[in-house]
C-alpha cells in the first residue's frame, strides 16, 4: 500500500493516460511566472493528489462526451464530487482498518463472540485460558433438552462430546483477519454493527447421539387414536380419534449439534411432527350410529322351520369395527357369534369329527371323519349389518381339515420304532411322566412338518394336571411343576434316534443319571431347553405313548421307507472324578424346611454314533457328543416361604 504523499506523485503520470486506452491531451505549459510561484501549502500531500485527479476525471468526461471541457479554475462537476467521495471514504475505512490490525496485533479483533467466552480485545494466552475453562464446562455439565412437555437431559460423557480448545482459539484470533479485500475492509465498521459469531469446535459420537435422540423418541413419541368403536355391554361407545407427535429425529440431531456448536446454552427445543388419524371424526360417529340400530333389540333366525334368536349381548360378543384405510367396516364376526349362540345352534348343528387313528393288534387303522351340518351365518350377518330384525338361513355340510383323505393322504402303515425307559414307582415325578404322556399321545406330524415337544406338552402348572417333583435347573437339583417330564424327553428323543428322523434341538442332562442311556437322552424345560425333529420322510408319523407305574413306552407309526438304524456305542472317552467334599447349598426355589440330599456324580466324555442305512444308499453315520459334570454330594435347603 503506497503513502498518500507517493501516491500525489504518480498521479501526474497516470493522468497522462485514458481509461479507454488513449492519452489524455497535455495541459498547456505554465508562464515563467507561474512557474516560479510558490505552489500554496494546501496543493501539496492529499490535497495535491485530489487536484490532480480531479483534472484526470474532468479530461476522462470531456473526452468520452460525458461533459463539456470546464474553465480553467471553474467549480468542480457531480462527477469529480461523487470520485472524490469514493476515493475519501475509500481511504478512509482503510486507514481504520490498518490501525485495527496495527492496534490489536496478537489479540481478538473487536467485535468477535464466542458463546460463553468474552473474548474481544483479549490477547491469546486469555483466550485460551477462557476457552479451556467454559471447555470443561461444555464436556460435564448436562444439557437440557425439551420435547413437547418432556423435560429430558443430555449428558456429554454419554455422547463423547470433546471441545477443542486449540482449534477454537484459533478460530477466535483468526475472526476478521482473512476473507476477501471488501470484507476485511468493512470488517471493522461491520463488526460495530453486528458481532462476528464464531463457533466452537466440538467433537462428538454421531452413533452415540443418535441413540441418545431414539431413547428420547421412545419417551415422547405418541401415536395417533385412531377413531373407533367400543362396546359397554350392549352400549356401542365412540374411540375419539386423537393426533399423535413424533420426533423429528433428523432435526432433534441438528439441533443439539447447533447448541453444542454454540457452548451448550439449553434447553434444546426437539422438533416434533404431528401424525393425523386417518380415521376422523365424522367416520367414529357414522358407524356409532349402525353399531346402535345393531343392538337395538334381538333378531329373530330361522332355520328349517325352527326359529333362533340372537339376542343383544350375543350380537354385543361378535360385533367388530374394522379400519381399511381412511374408514371403518362393521362386521360380526361369525365364530364369536356361533360360540355366543352355542346353546341354541346345539338345537339344529350336528358337529362334525376329525379322522383319527387307533392302534389294535400292531395295526393302525383310521378312523373316519363325520362331516359337521352347521348354520350358514353368511345370510344372518349380512342381513343384521343392514338394520334387519330378521333372517332366514340354512344348514351347510362343511368338511373339516383332517378328514378322511387327510388321514390317508399321510401314508402312515406300520411301527418304525419304539423306546421304553423305566423309573421307580411312587413318586411324585410319576404323575408328571404320565400326565406329559397323555397330551403326547395321538400326536401327528406330517411330511417335512417340524415337531416340538414343549409346543406338544404345553405349560407345566397345577391348572393342568402337574404337580412339584425334584429337577435340575441350569446345573442345579431343585423342584419345579412338571418335574419328571425329562425321563419321556429322554424315552421320545430314542424314538426319533432309532426312527432315522433328523434331530434338530435336543440337550442332554447336566450330570449322567444311570436309568438312561448314556450319551442318548435328552432333558427339556420352558421355553428351552426343547426337543424337536423333522419327519424327513414321505409318511407322516403317529406318536403314541404307554406306561405302567415304573415305565414309559413312546412309539412312532408311519414309514421311514425301509430305513435300519443301530447305535454304535456308547465310548467314554474321559472320567471326571468330583472332589468328595461335600457342600451345603441354600435354594429360595425350594420351601423353607424342605432338604434334598443329592449323592456325587461322576463327570463323564462320551461319544455315541448313529447308522442309518436307507435301501439304496451308503450308510451314513452320525456322531453325538456328551459332557456330564462331575458334582460333589449335596445337601439342598429350601429358603423360600412355606409350602
Amino acid at each position: 500500500m503506497l503513502p498518500v504523499r507517493q501516491l500525489g506523485g504518480r498521479l501526474p503520470r497516470l493522468a497522462e493516460l485514458s481509461p479507454l486506452g488513449g492519452r489524455l491531451p497535455k495541459r498547456a505549459p505554465r508562464s515563467s511566472a507561474a512557474a516560479s510561484a510558490p505552489r500554496p501549502a494546501r496543493l501539496t500531500g492529499f490535497s495535491g493528489a485530489a487536484g490532480r485527479l480531479r483534472e484526470l476525471l474532468d479530461g476522462v468526461a470531456v473526452r468520452r462526451g460525458l461533459a463539456p471541457r470546464r474553465p480553467a479554475g471553474g467549480p468542480p462537476g457531480p462527477a469529480l464530487l461523487a470520485g472524490l467521495c469514493c476515493v475519501s471514504a475509500l481511504f478512509l475505512l482503510l486507514g481504520i482498518a490498518v490501525t485495527e490490525r496495527v492496534a490489536y496485533r496478537g489479540r481478538v479483533l473487536p467485535g468477535v463472540r464466542l458463546d460463553g467466552v468474552a473474548v474481544a480485545g483479549r490477547p491469546r494466552a486469555a483466550v485460551r485460558g477462557a476457552v479451556a475453562a467454559t471447555a470443561a464446562r461444555l464436556e460435564r455439565a448436562p444439557l437440557g433438552v425439551r420435547a413437547g412437555q418432556a423435560h429430558l437431559e443430555l449428558r456429554p460423557a454419554g455422547v463423547g462430546v470433546t471441545a477443542d480448545e486449540r482449534a477454537t482459539t484459533a478460530a477466535v484470533l483468526a475472526a476478521g483477519r482473512h476473507g476477501n479485500p471488501v470484507g476485511q475492509l468493512l470488517g471493522p465498521v461491520l463488526r460495530h454493527l453486528h458481532a462476528a459469531q464464531v463457533p466452537w469446535a466440538v467433537r462428538y459420537d454421531r452413533g452415540a447421539l443418535a441413540h441418545a435422540v431414539d431413547g428420547w423418541a421412545a419417551q415422547v413419541d405418541q401415536a395417533p387414536v385412531e377413531g373407533g368403536l367400543r362396546l359397554d355391554g350392549t352400549t356401542a361407545l365412540p374411540v375419539t380419534p386423537r393426533t399423535g407427535s413424533t420426533l423429528d429425529r433428523p432435526g432433534a440431531l441438528a439441533a443439539v449439534a447447533a447448541t453444542l456448536a454454540h457452548a451448550g446454552g439449553g434447553p434444546v427445543e426437539l422438533p416434533l411432527r404431528q401424525t393425523a388419524p386417518r380415521i376422523g371424526g365424522a367416520e367414529v360417529d357414522r358407524v356409532v350410529a349402525q353399531a346402535r340400530a345393531v343392538l337395538a333389540g334381538p333378531v329373530t333366525i330361522t332355520v328349517d322351520g325352527r326359529e333362533l334368536t340372537a339376542d343383544p349381548a350375543a350380537l354385543a360378543a361378535a360385533l367388530r369395527a374394522v379400519p381399511d384405510g381412511g374408514h371403518l367396516g362393521l362386521t360380526l364376526d361369525q365364530g364369536r357369534l356361533r360360540a355366543a349362540m352355542a346353546a341354541q345352534l346345539g338345537q339344529v348343528e350336528q358337529p362334525g369329527r376329525d379322522a383319527a387313528f387307533r392302534v389294535a393288534g400292531g395295526q393302525v387303522q383310521i378312523l373316519p371323519s363325520i362331516a359337521a351340518h352347521l348354520l350358514d351365518l353368511g345370510p344372518v350377518t349380512s342381513a343384521i349389518l343392514q338394520g334387519r330384525r330378521s333372517a332366514q338361513s340354512t344348514l351347510v355340510t362343511v368338511e373339516l381339515r383332517r378328514s378322511t383323505a387327510w388321514a390317508q393322504s399321510l401314508g402312515i402303515r406300520g411301527k418304525v420304532s419304539e423306546f421304553t425307559t423305566r423309573h421307580p414307582a411312587g413318586q411324585p415325578r410319576v404323575s408328571n411322566i404320565h400326565r406329559a404322556a397323555d397330551l403326547l399321545r395321538g400326536q401327528v406330524v406330517e411330511p417335512g412338518q417340524r415337531f416340538s415337544l414343549n409346543q406338544a406338552i404345553g405349560p407345566r402348572t397345577p391348572a393342568r394336571g402337574f404337580v412339584r417333583a425334584p429337577v435340575i435347573d441350569q446345573g442345579e437339583f431343585s423342584e419345579d411343576f412338571g418335574g419328571g417330564v425329562s425321563q419321556l424327553a429322554t424315552t421320545t428323543f430314542n424314538a426319533v434316534f432309532f426312527g432315522g428322523y433328523k434331530i434338530v434341538t435336543f440337550q442332554p442332562h447336566s450330570f449322567y443319571i444311570s436309568r438312561y442311556p448314556m450319551g442318548r437322552e435328552a432333558t427339556v424345560s420352558l421355553p428351552a431347553p426343547d426337543l424337536s425333529f423333522v419327519d424327513d420322510t414321505r409318511a407322516g408319523v403317529l406318536i403314541e405313548t404307554s406306561y405302567t407305574d415304573s415305565s414309559i413306552t413312546v412309539t412312532f407309526y408311519g414309514d421311514n421307507g425301509g430305513r435300519v438304524v443301530r447305535a454304535e456305542g456308547p465310548h467314554v472317552l474321559a472320567t471326571h472324578q468330583p472332589t468328595g467334599q461335600p457342600e451345603q447349598v441354600d435354594d429360595p426355589g425350594l420351601p423353607a424346611g424342605k432338604v434334598i440330599t443329592e449323592h456325587a456324580f461322576t463327570g463323564y466324555d462320551v461319544e455315541v454314533f448313529r447308522v442309518i442305512e436307507a435301501p439304496g444308499q451308503p450308510a451314513t453315520r452320525e456322531r453325538f457328543f456328551t459332557r456330564y459334570k462331575s458334582s460333589n454330594p449335596k445337601v439342598i435347603r429350601g429358603t423360600g416361604p412355606p409350602a
